[in-house]
């Protein structure tokens, strides 16, 4: 203890002298002093020290957090890609299964509750049916086609008219004479012609690609009046073709002659 009282009560005596004349500047500093400012100077430095230790690494997680939030934002825009491509690849799986139904690529035609039409002649020769005389309709496209969904009336499994597979751009003719009824677009159908061919007898024919004629206009059995193709509910280019007779549904094979 003494020793330490005594180096407290120590005082140095610093002189400063300048280059130009003998004048000199003295100041004493008890020893005290001098340790007292050295340790304040040592505390502000590791204070200053610290923050800055704590600044930084409050930039780094910062930096780190963001670079997570733009991981995550891609790998979620990716995840919606890939579930995109997912479900555009099972579309396009369900339409080649279909397309190799339509085809009958195993060799045997389409499945055995379906109704098969026989195909082209190997001339690839346009179906040339001819107007029946017995007041039945005609067969409504320049090609026979397959016959891929039937007329069925049942609750169970109820189908409108029948559906016809064939190449789009196939020429889609009135089945017989009469009047064009109505022309439009619609979810269902897609592009429809409507024809009334007296008696209270009517066909209608959707999915087409392409119309000819308007409400009003007259129209002979097998006049082409539009091109098939696969607008509305649609899976692949067909012709949807129904018939009613006095509003009712009816099967339109009962009256397409052979």
């Amino acid at each position: 203890m003494p020793k330490l009282r005594g180096l407290r009560d120590r005082v140095w005596t610093i002189v400063f002298l300048s280059g130009k004349d003998t004048e000199s500047h003295s100041y004493r500093l008890r020893a005290s002093t001098v340790v007292a400012a050295a340790l304040a100077a040592a505390t502000f430095l590791l204070s200053v020290g610290w923050l800055m230790g704590r600044a930084w690494e409050r930039v780094s997680e910062s930096a780190m957090a963001r670079e997570l939030s733009e991981e995550v934002e891609r790998l979620s825009v990716e995840r919606t890609q890939m579930m995109e491509l997912a479900s555009r690849l099972e579309r396009m799986e369900a339409d080649y299964r279909r397309l190799q139904k339509v085809l009958g690529s195993s060799g045997s035609g389409p499945d055995a509750g379906d109704i098969w039409l026989p195909p082209l002649e190997a001339s690839g020769d346009a179906y040339d049916a001819d107007e029946p005389s017995d007041g039945s309709l005609s067969w409504p496209l320049a090609q026979p086609g397959y016959i891929t969904r039937s007329h069925r009336a049942d609750a169970g499994a109820a189908h409108a008219g029948i559906d016809i597979a064939v190449p789009g751009g196939t020429y889609v003719r009135a089945s017989g004479g009469g009047v064009v009824a109505d022309v439009g677009v619609n979810s269902s159908y897609g592009r429809f012609v409507r024809i009334e061919h007296g008696d209270e007898l009517s066909t209608l024919y959707g999915h087409n690609a392409w119309t000819f004629v308007s409400e009003g206009d007259s129209v002979e059995a097998l006049e082409v009046i539009a091109l098939s193709g696969s607008t509305g509910q649609s899976t692949g280019p067909h012709l949807h073709f129904e018939a009613r007779r006095r509003g009712r549904m009816i099967d339109p094979l009962e009256l397409v002659s052979p």
